[in-house]
């Protein structure tokens, strides 16, 4: 009899250890479920940052690439030339592309205005610097170089307004 009793005892305390060591494992799986949670619903802001790698990549193709050319049938392709994924400003809405070359006497030469064009209000304001909602935007201007025909030099300005908050698309 008194070695069913302690057997009794023992498996009762075998028991409460299994119950602290199941009570411990769930409190440690709850926490690293609530820490894995909480870093990958975390948002990042890469907006401004997008806006100034694409804006570069524009700017130098356009230093490097661009042609002059009379026929308005033969157009610059800056899809074509620079590589830029056309899709990117046709559905999504969460991008602006504007590039304008003009002469040393600001006489238009040539524009391109892809994607959603309220950004060109929104990246003129200056509460879209601080805004959550507002795209972010870069600015970029340069020279192209000689026209051979004319010699006249030819300056451009690049402006992308991005409004993605995270990841990167395809460019």
């Amino acid at each position: 009899m008194n070695v069913r009793k302690i057997n009794n005892k023992a498996m009762l305390g075998e028991f409460s250890i299994f119950l602290w060591n199941l009570f411990i494992f769930s409190i440690i799986a709850v926490m690293i479920t609530i820490g894995i949670n909480y870093f990958y619903s975390s948002d990042a802001d890469i907006r401004e940052v997008h806006a100034e790698i694409i804006s570069n990549k524009i700017s130098n193709c356009l230093t490097e690439n661009y042609y002059f050319s009379e026929n308005s049938e033969s157009k610059f392709n800056i899809f074509k030339v620079c590589g830029i994924n056309q899709d990117l400003f046709s559905g999504s809405g969460k991008y602006y592309l504007f590039v304008s070359v003009h002469d040393l006497d600001e006489v238009l030469i040539d524009e391109i205005k892809l994607g959603n064009l309220d950004y060109d209000v929104y990246c003129g304001l200056e509460a879209s610097k601080n805004s959550k909602n507002l795209p972010k935007c870069s600015f970029k201007e340069g020279v192209l170089g000689f026209d051979s025909k004319t010699l006249e030099e030819y300056k451009f300005d690049v402006v992308f307004g991005s409004n993605n908050l995270g990841g990167f698309d395809k460019i």
